[in-house]
């Protein structure tokens, strides 16, 4: 049986959900360039997205980089991405 890395499972999933909310992300992308992208397309509904995956950087190569991610992460991610709505006459630009 193949396991999959937590981490690689995790930004899959964020990808899938970004791209649910018309915020198109490359695999390869940093929680970093993710949240510019959530600021660009989703502009103030998606600050708390942005706030999340910021977060999510820290926590994964910051200094007080931990090995597990807290698994309140993604329910956290999954409200505030509830809340956000694509901006209105929005250009969705491919990263």
């Amino acid at each position: 049986r193949q396991r999959q890395d937590p981490w690689l499972r995790l930004q899959e999933q964020v990808q899938r959900r970004l791209a649910g909310l018309g915020v198109q992300v490359n695999g390869h992308d940093a929680p970093r360039a993710r949240a510019a992208r959530v600021r660009q397309v989703l502009g103030p509904t998606g600050h708390e997205m942005a706030a999340l995956l910021e977060a999510l950087e820290l926590a994964r190569y910051g200094r007080q980089a931990r090995t597990r991610i807290d698994r309140q992460w993604w329910a956290q991610f999954q409200a505030a991405a509830g809340r956000a709505r694509p901006q209105t006459g929005a250009r969705q630009v491919h990263a």
